[in-house]
């Protein structure tokens, strides 16, 4: 139960006066001692309540007595609507003792009745009525509303522990039943009712004495009274008589001389009486234990005579078997001789018979393998010519692109300057001059120019240039030498795990080699006895069983260690990243506790290093996550590979199989073709297992890549947001000042192009617009490839 406590009293009192329908409000749980309020709380719960055996005004006399009445009748009545309502919740109500609460009621026991009525409400047959008074706005506080929820959350895990423990006992109960004799269990379960029916009589005899005690003390009682009475009649009678005090006094000193004298006669006598039931006592107690002792030694010495004949019948029945054996001790000698020497005889043929299936079937296999497997490098041969043609043709348009590129920068750059000459007026020798002097270039010489034949030198010398240049730097050759580098470094780092894994598997094919050596000389000492199960030697007369048996034992417990082992290591893989995040944050909590007590340059220099220290051991992570990544992507590839090639056999094998059904000459190998089918499809359901294995480790590793990434981001973004903030303000200031710029020059050659008064003589392939002649003018100027 939950504790009592003074936030706790003052929200039930709440809920109390809040909650339910009740006539008058209460200001503490003492208030509920005489039982109306609960009645009242219990009709808002049950509209089918009675509460006409609720005693609403008590007499002062038996104030007492009704308050107890009041509560043991709201219990009852509870405890019925809970059972008819809820049963869920049923066994609540058998966790209090309304006894006790009633005899003694305090605010405990008032608070545990409230409990019960706030479960039944909120977990019984119409808990919306319940949640949402509880939910009104402004009807309760908030820590009501929480103490509450608490109490009701205490009571379902209640619910739940004993709900639990009473399944716990019945499952151990009927195990226990389960486990014995039927009539070993009718037995203890007479005993046990017998033990149940001694426990009803002797509470009944305490109930019988209580009644007596009780009658008893009623009869005290009622003497007292009737001697109060007479004291009264004859103080009463006194008093009419006219006698004097002293009289009266005289009178009653008399009486009180008798009394005294009367009381110590019977306080003697009590203690006679007292003396006399102690001394019965002792001896009624001595006697029941000679009593239980002796109906223990009875039932000893009936068990005892019952296992003595018991084992006399097994003794006689095994001495009449032993004479039998005696008598057929040869025969079975004989039949054993015999049974083993056809057993071995038996498996000697059907291994031989096996063998020469297996190996017929073995040479057709190794023959289609060897068909496939030259098929498969040819077709590997084929695809990898065409991958690298592919690729070599790839680079080749990467680097006519680049060459495209570079040569579209030239001629903007080269247009750029055409504009800029234009734009100030600058003149250039012209090609047209036949004594080569310098003349004044307008832009209606150079449009008229732009038809004639003779090419642009100067714009063909740029661009040649700009291609040697390009060939200098070696951008086409550079793209294909660092993509072969990079096949260069994959191929190298493949190696490097497959002489790994080599390494690895002959270290292993070693140990279980030796292991494998220790265990056959085992066998030939004969230890095989302890790697093999008990039952299984009886049975079984093969010579070869316990060496079988002893390595498919420790095949299968090597099996499971593997498993429990690559268990524990994903689990201390996990705890070391946990631990290496863990240290991060400690390492963050430090260096932001020591800025405390620092100036701000100190405190930037720790943080910096902290930051670099973080993203170090991310950028740790991370490669050691994108190793493990590209090495599951390995295995990946290889245990595709391995999939397509068992099921191109699981394939070839089932038109074997069919082709054989077909052929009924060809019957007798039926049975190496459906083993071969079965290995087929066992080796494929392997490679499937393990080719989902290695896609769940691919995903878990990009999670996990997903997720240094994300850290090693968020580090670099702590470290450099000053730099990154100021870098980020000159771009914009150098952007918006270049967008000035060329609005200005934009603005300025539109009003030139608009002032200029020149009437040029269109043609037909002359273009109309001014960029467009610009265009014109460089593409005839440049020579086609």
């Amino acid at each position: 139960m939950m504790p009592i406590t003074l936030s706790v009293e003052e929200a039930l009192v709440e809920w109390v006066n809040k909650g339910f329908h009740v006539t008058s409000p209460i200001t503490s749980l003492a208030d509920l001692v005489d039982g109306v309020t609960l009645s009242e709380i219990l009709l808002d719960l049950d509209s089918s309540y009675d509460a006409s055996d609720i005693d609403r005004d008590p007499t002062s006399c038996g104030r007492w007595l009704t308050k107890k009445r009041n509560l043991q009748s709201v219990h009852r009545a509870l405890f019925r609507f809970i059972h008819r309502e809820a049963p869920d919740i049923e066994v609540l109500s058998r966790l209090i003792d309304i006894r006790d609460i009633s005899d003694n009621p305090t605010s405990d026991g008032i608070a545990q009745l409230l409990y019960i009525t706030i479960a039944a409400s909120f977990l019984g047959p119409d808990p919306e009525k319940y949640v949402d008074r509880l939910r009104e706005p402004g009807r309760f506080t908030k820590n009501v509303m929480y103490q509450i929820q608490q109490i009701i959350m205490s009571q379902q895990e209640t619910v739940q522990r004993e709900t639990q423990v009473a399944k716990d006992a019945e499952s151990l109960e009927a195990a226990a039943l389960s486990s014995r004799d039927t009539a070993l269990a009718h037995e203890e379960e007479k005993i046990t009712l017998l033990g149940q029916l001694d426990l009803a009589r002797k509470s009944h005899a305490d109930t019988m004495t209580r009644l007596e005690h009780l009658q008893d003390s009623y009869e005290a009682l009622r003497l007292e009274e009737a001697r109060l009475q007479r004291e009264l009649d004859v103080l009463r009678k006194i008093t009419q008589d006219g006698a004097s005090d002293s009289q009266i006094i005289k009178a009653l000193e008399d009486k009180i001389k008798e009394q005294d004298e009367l009381i110590a006669n019977q306080e003697s006598q009590v203690e006679d009486d007292r003396v006399l039931k102690t001394k019965l006592t002792n001896e009624l107690n001595s006697l029941r234990q000679k009593s239980e002792l002796a109906e223990q030694l009875d039932d000893e010495l009936k068990e005892l005579k019952y296992r003595m004949e018991e084992l006399s019948r097994k003794a006689n029945a095994a001495e009449r078997y032993k004479q039998k054996l005696e008598g057929q001790q040869h025969l079975q000698r004989e039949v054993q001789n015999l049974q083993f020497e056809k057993d071995q005889l038996q498996e000697t043929l059907k291994e031989h018979e096996r063998l020469i299936l297996r190996n017929q079937a073995l040479e057709k296999t190794l023959a289609e393998v060897r068909r496939l497997h030259s098929a498969a490098e040819g077709e590997v041969y084929e695809l990898t010519t065409l991958k690298q043609t592919l690729e070599e043709d790839i680079r080749a348009f990467q680097h006519q692109l680049t060459l495209m590129e570079e040569r579209k920068n030239h001629d903007e750059r080269f247009i750029s300057e055409l504009q800029e000459q234009l734009n100030n007026g600058e003149t250039r020798p012209t090609a047209h001059t036949p004594s080569g002097v310098t003349s004044g270039f307008s832009l209606e010489d150079e449009l008229e120019d732009a038809g004639g034949s003779q090419p642009n030198l100067q714009l063909e010398i740029s661009r040649l240039k700009a291609e040697n240049t390009l060939l200098k730097k070696g951008l086409g050759g550079s793209s294909e030498a660092s993509h072969l580098k990079e096949e260069l470094e994959e191929e190298r780092r493949k190696h490097m795990r497959l002489k790994e894994q080599h390494d690895e598997i002959m270290t292993k094919n070693a140990l279980a080699e030796d292991q494998l050596s220790s265990l056959i000389q085992k066998a030939v000492d004969g230890g095989w006895d302890s790697y093999v199960p008990t039952y299984a030697r009886e049975s079984v007369l093969i010579e070869h069983y316990y060496s079988d048996e002893a390595l498919k034992y420790l095949s299968d417990r090597l099996k499971k260690t593997t498993a429990e082992l690559e268990t524990e290591r994903i689990k201390v893989e996990e705890l070391e990243r946990l631990v290496s995040d863990k240290e991060r944050e400690l390492l963050s909590a430090r260096t932001d506790l020591s800025m405390v007590d620092k100036d701000a340059l100190q405190g930037l220099e720790e943080l910096k290093a902290a930051d670099e220290l973080i993203s170090n051991s991310l950028r740790t992570e991370l490669e050691a996550a994108r190793i493990r990544h590209t090495n599951n992507q390995d295995d990946l590839d290889h245990h595709r590979r391995q999939l397509i090639e068992a099921l191109l056999a699981k394939d070839r094998y089932r038109k074997e199989v069919e082709e054989l059904r077909a052929n009924p000459e060809m019957g007798h190998v039926e049975g190496a073709v459906a083993e071969s089918t079965k290995k087929a499809n066992e080796k494929v359901e392997k490679l499937r297992d393990r080719l989902k294995q290695r896609q769940t480790q691919l995903e878990k590793a990009e999670l996990e890549k997903h997720e240094l990434q994300r850290k090693l981001k968020a580090a670099l973004d702590g470290e450099a947001l000053a730099e990154q903030k100021a870098s980020y303000e000159a771009i914009i200031k150098n952007l918006l000042r270049e967008n000035a710029l060329v609005t200005t020059a934009w603005y300025d050659i539109n009003s030139r192009v608009q002032s200029s008064h020149v009437v040029v003589q269109r043609r037909q392939d002359t273009p109309h617009s001014w960029i467009n002649k610009q265009r014109h003018m460089v593409n005839n100027a440049t020579p086609r490839r």
